[in-house]
């Protein structure tokens, strides 16, 4: 299935995995087309791999961080600031420690390499948005734990501050 598989929309295999993937109550459909989606993603591919960041299975959603990160895919490639944001809140409130630590780990890359201009960071979630929208009111605290835990100095945080 890996070899097969695309990221065009128009495809009618995609399409159908998609709509499989959101709709199937197997972990292990959902884990094997997961598995199958190999990057660089498209933006339709990405949304898809967001949302299923809502699934049950602490599993599935390691799974995702993990893909992602293996295709070194950063926040920044995710197509809108409400998908990037629903990643970071499903990724770092998931109740599952393994999830928030694939989060973390996901989230590295792009902290690290904006470590001298942090406000880019805040500006790829568009924290603006986030405090007019209350379901992702938290975005922005959510943000500094993250920047916390990665960055290899807490001065580093003080000195943008």
């Amino acid at each position: 299935m890996a070899g097969v598989m695309s990221d065009m929309k128009s495809d009618v295999l995609f399409v159908n995995l998609m709509r499989l993937l959101n709709s199937s109550s197997s972990i292990d459909i959902r884990k094997r087309i997961i598995k199958s989606m190999n990057g660089p993603y498209s933006e339709v591919a990405l949304a898809f791999m967001g949302k299923r960041l809502r699934d049950e299975s602490p599993d599935v959603c390691t799974l995702i961080f993990n893909q992602l990160i293996a295709s070194h895919t950063q926040l920044k490639d995710f197509p809108s600031p409400e998908t990037r944001m629903l990643v970071l809140t499903e990724g770092l409130c998931n109740p599952n420690p393994m999830v928030r630590d694939a989060c973390i780990e996901f989230l590295t890359p792009t902290i690290l390499e904006n470590q001298d201009n942090l406000a880019h960071v805040f500006s790829i979630l568009n924290c603006k948005l986030a405090f007019t929208n209350q379901y992702f009111a938290r975005i922005p605290c959510l943000l500094v734990i993250a920047i916390h835990k990665i960055l290899p100095s807490e001065m580093q945080i003080a000195k943008y501050l």
